[in-house]
């Protein structure tokens, strides 16, 4: 009780300490009851016996065993070991088949891009999101910036232009793949088909 924060003396300590009186006076109430119902039924089984087995021999019949009334038992329900076994084979299906179904939309993902590169090999990925060390080296011969950067992530330097500055002159030399800016060099310097 002291857990609970309940303090002797407390009218929570007082209820509880009643409510708790009562529950063992019930539960011995009730041994003595069941007790005393089965001593019974032993102690008249335990008289007729003789009498039982006296009129069995007159008769010539089988003398029967004292027959006693049912203990009573407590009702314990089963552990549904079997649907245990198969709520956790569900639930690691489903985790298994949500990591399969991320998977799937990766690799769809980069097919995808893939796709959009293999028809048009002078479509390459120039968002400015994706570049860093970017530094301005000159200009085409039209007045679009052409910039020195590395990718995130790479380690040699590139030469090209910005995707967000193309779009502004010439936008349907840029196209979008999968979230990301790509210029086509061809449609952005000119260059014909």
């Amino acid at each position: 009780m002291l857990a609970r924060g309940i303090r002797p003396g407390s009218a929570a300590y007082d209820t509880f300490k009643r409510n708790q009186g009562e529950k063992e006076n019930d539960a011995w109430n009730q041994i003595f009851i069941n007790a005393r119902d089965q001593a019974i039924n032993e102690k008249l089984t335990e008289r007729n016996q003789p009498f039982k087995e006296f009129a069995a021999l007159l008769s010539g019949s089988q003398i029967d065993q004292p027959q006693f009334g049912a203990t009573p038992g407590a009702n314990v329900a089963n552990t549904d070991y079997a649907g245990l076994v198969s709520q956790n084979y569900q639930a690691k299906l489903a985790a298994q088949q949500a990591k399969q179904q991320g998977l799937n939309d990766l690799i769809g993902g980069l097919f995808g891009v893939g796709a959009a590169f293999a028809g048009n090999p002078s479509l390459k990925f120039s968002d400015r999101r994706l570049k860093t060390d970017i530094e301005k080296v000159g200009k085409t011969n039209d007045g679009q910036n052409i910039y020195s950067y590395r990718y995130k992530g790479g380690k040699g330097m590139h030469l090209g232009m910005l995707a967000q500055e193309v779009q502004k002159r010439t936008p349907e030399a840029v196209v979008d793949v999968a979230g990301f800016k790509a210029i086509d060099y061809r449609k952005a310097l000119h260059l014909g088909a």
